[in-house]
């Protein structure tokens, strides 16, 4: 992937149950790639309720999920499934989210951004290296 020009790489399903959220992947050569493992899901925040009290209840279960294994205070929570666009309605939810508790630093803060924007944010942090196949199934085939 670094030879055809990828800085870096968010997968779903290739991690371990307890492993890091962020980490450096070693290649067979030796050649490292930037990783981030969506663990709860690619689509963590699809399906948002359109009320602020219903969607409080529906990201108070959903990040934590994300939170666990996370190496920096930034996480990424994509809102949008397989080919459906973003919700219309979460930019708003996630300003009134923000607004109500803007003092609360237990709570998190949403901000509407690119994937490269994400990356760009989390690069001052150390990360754990890993190597070898990270594909539980199909060794060697869908991680080639």
């Amino acid at each position: 992937m670094v030879g055809c020009g990828f800085d870096n790489n968010s997968f779903q399903r290739l991690g371990d149950v307890d492993g890091p959220t962020e980490s450096w992947w070693k290649g067979l050569d030796g050649t490292r790639l930037f990783s981030h493992w969506m663990r709860a899901s690619y689509c963590v925040l699809f399906s948002a309720p359109g009320n602020l009290h219903e969607f409080e209840k529906f990201v108070d279960v959903r990040l934590p999920e994300l939170l666990k294994n996370a190496t920096t205070p930034h996480v990424l929570a994509v809102s949008g499934a397989d080919l459906t666009p973003v919700q219309p309605h979460v930019s708003r939810l996630f300003a009134a989210y923000n607004a109500k508790h803007a003092d609360d630093p237990e709570k998190p803060h949403f901000v509407i951004s690119t994937p490269t924007r994400y990356f760009e944010a989390i690069r001052g942090y150390e990360f754990p290296e890993e190597e070898g196949d990270r594909n539980p199934v199909f060794q060697g085939c869908y991680s080639a």
